[in-house]
């Protein structure tokens, strides 16, 4: 299905046109028919000649509501631009074009509607001017077709040059994203909340969970029709009315967009190259403020020029939008922005999510143009200036290519003058995309601490993996990651969980060897010494590492062999009594109480024992 827009001057009979195009009246409010002129989005459909069914969008043409003809026009195929033969080219048919123009709207039909209110020999002389307002436009040879909607005069050929131009629109791409801008919103009395809007970018089912954005309210499709017959999936260029479920008519307005969970994040900022109309009445300097368009939504935003002082009519410069209110999109929507009640410019959206730039940086403007080239790889160095490191999946979503496809262009760049690195989580689940020279340098920097651990700690076998992380401040989040992909470095994870130098050592004096074995031995003697042989904690640090002391919680030490000892004591008791206390342990050893508690605190962190209240059970 194609969705058409009618646009032009106000009075210049768009609503008469499509009642005799359709036979239904877009005109839906008491104030439209009393006044004879569209305020509102109007909504009809029909059924050309070759089978093809149209959904059309009626536009009001007065400059009052210029912000609704905004909202019905950013997810149409053609436009039909209509101009009264008895006016001719008129403002708002000038800024309708524009805005036409700055949407990319792939194709237009320049009706001249009320022929019959005019002589035969003034017809030439509208379609002359209507050529000249064309002339350097995109749409400059676009068709030109001469109506009457009451005298039925010139409808057929209008439906075959409609007909003959959709095959050449855009095809509506199913890219897996589904969206719909809302642009109207009401309640059916046992049904609930109904919304409606042009489906753009993927499929809508009934019973699928929805998302309503920016509010983050989430809901369920309780049904679907389009042009008022019941469907359980359609596909996106359709105009669709969604039934939601648990979503209340005033928590979703005009502007709104409804998706799957999880697919939009609303957004405070983005990066485009703006394009500024021709005949826009001002240039715009730096920071200028600006009322932002977007499909239905609108936001008033500031414009920060990034590599210019001022953006003169007629030119394109590289800007970051920043918007007062957040906004749900994507990258490639389009836009237009206004100014004092005048369309001056517009654009697509480069980059959601935008963080903020320097001015005038040439690092800044080179990421910009490599990612605006559409080549897959330079948008991933372009990504990385602003993000690095970043996930695959997040590639894959933001320039729309599979992952598998992902890291094939990452093992293509191995021979390009800076090469990507590719690391993998332990499972594969995921995996990070770094420059080489930043993962180089990151490995460099592990090294470099974990060398000054070592100077500082010669008897510890290993630095903690958060001491590291903190120290270089990554993400807790792809920590694991960076520390899972060591192993080819000089650095290693060893069986402790410590990131270890491949250069380090561990060596003891004899005297030091001496002292060890002196202090094993007693304590392997008595291990409830009071009067232990005293070593130093970086040895006592040592021991443990070795696997050759066991620290309990309460800082008491035993050797292994007595720890053993003591847990299968403790264990047999436990296999022919339901519990143990503290002091029936103490008895059991012939210890004391602090020995008896460390070494039952000892056997709860080992998964031996497990508390209950004042005593221990076997598990």
């Amino acid at each position: 299905m194609y969705v058409i827009g009618t646009t032009g001057h106000v009075d210049h009979g768009k609503s008469t046109l499509i009642e005799a195009l359709t036979g239904i009246d877009p005109d839906r409010l008491d104030e439209e028919k009393r006044r004879g002129m569209t305020i509102d989005l109007g909504f009809a459909w029909a059924t050309l000649p070759s089978g093809r069914e149209i959904s059309i969008v009626d536009v009001p043409g007065h400059e009052k509501f210029i912000k609704n003809m905004l909202a019905g026009v950013g997810s149409i195929d053609l436009a039909l631009l209509i101009v009264a033969a008895d006016e001719s080219v008129m403002p708002q048919t000038r800024e309708h074009l524009g805005v036409l123009t700055l949407l990319e709207i792939p194709k237009v039909i320049v009706v001249i509607t009320k022929s019959d209110m005019v002589d035969s020999d003034l017809l030439p002389l509208v379609e002359l001017e209507i050529n000249e307002l064309l002339d350097g436009t995109t749409f400059s040879n676009s068709t030109i077709c001469t109506v009457s909607s009451t005298q039925k005069i010139g409808l057929e050929e209008l439906q075959r040059h409609i007909d003959r131009l959709l095959p050449t629109s855009t095809d509506h791409a199913d890219n897996k994203q589904p969206r719909m801008p809302v642009d109207r919103v009401f309640s059916i009395s046992g049904f609930g909340t109904v919304v409606t809007g042009t489906l753009i970018g993927g499929t809508l089912s009934v019973g699928q969970s929805i998302t309503v954005h920016p509010q983050a309210l989430n809901g369920r499709i309780r049904g679907i029709q389009s042009h008022k017959k019941d469907v359980v999936t359609i596909g996106p260029g359709n105009r669709i009315a969604l039934n939601l479920g648990g979503i209340k008519p005033t928590e979703v307005s005009r502007g709104n967009i409804i998706s799957l969970p999880n697919l939009v994040k609303p957004t405070w900022a983005i990066d485009t190259k703006l394009k500024l109309l021709p005949d826009a009445p001002h240039g715009i300097p730096h920071n200028f403020p600006v009322s932002f368009h977007a499909y239905t939504s609108e936001t008033q935003a500031k414009i920060r020029l990034l590599d210019s002082n001022e953006l003169l009519p007629g030119t394109s410069a590289w800007a970051q939008i920043v918007f007062t209110d957040k906004l749900s999109l994507i990258e490639g929507d389009r836009f237009i922005v206004r100014s004092s009640d005048s369309t001056i410019g517009g654009g697509t959206i480069l980059k959601v999510h935008a963080k903020r730039h320097r001015r005038n940086n040439n690092k800044v403007i080179n990421a910009l143009n490599n990612y605006e080239s559409n080549e897959p790889i330079a948008q991933i160095y372009a990504l990385l200036e602003s993000n690095e490191p970043i996930t695959s999946s997040e590639l894959s979503s933001q320039l729309g290519i599979a992952e598998s496809d992902i890291e094939k262009l990452i093992q293509s760049s191995v021979e390009s003058a800076e090469p990507l690195q590719c690391l993998y989580a332990s499972d594969y689940s995921i995996s990070l995309i770094y420059k080489v020279s930043t993962w180089r340098n990151i490995i460099l920097k592990i090294h470099s601490e974990i060398q000054k651990f070592h100077q500082s700690n010669p008897l510890k076998a290993g630095v903690s993996l958060e001491e590291i992380r903190s120290k270089l401040n990554l993400n807790p989040a792809i920590s694991s990651i960076v520390f899972a992909n060591l192993d080819d470095a000089d650095v290693y994870i060893n069986q402790n969980g410590l990131l270890v130098s491949k250069a380090h050592k561990i060596t003891l004096s004899s005297s030091q060897l001496k002292e060890l074995e002196h202090y094993l031995e007693a304590l392997e003697n008595d291990p409830f010494l009071i009067t232990h042989p005293q070593i130093t904690p970086e040895l006592q640090a040592f021991l443990v590492s070795e696997g050759k002391l066991i620290r309990t919680t309460q800082n008491v030490y035993f050797t292994p062999n007595n720890y053993d000892k003591f847990k299968r004591i403790i264990t047999d008791y436990l296999s022919k009594n339901q519990n143990i206390t503290v002091a029936e342990t103490r008895d059991l050893l012939s210890t004391s109480r602090k020995y008896a508690l460390a070494i039952l605190e000892c056997l709860d962190d080992h998964k031996i024992t497990r508390r209950r209240g004042e005593t221990r059970i076997l598990l």
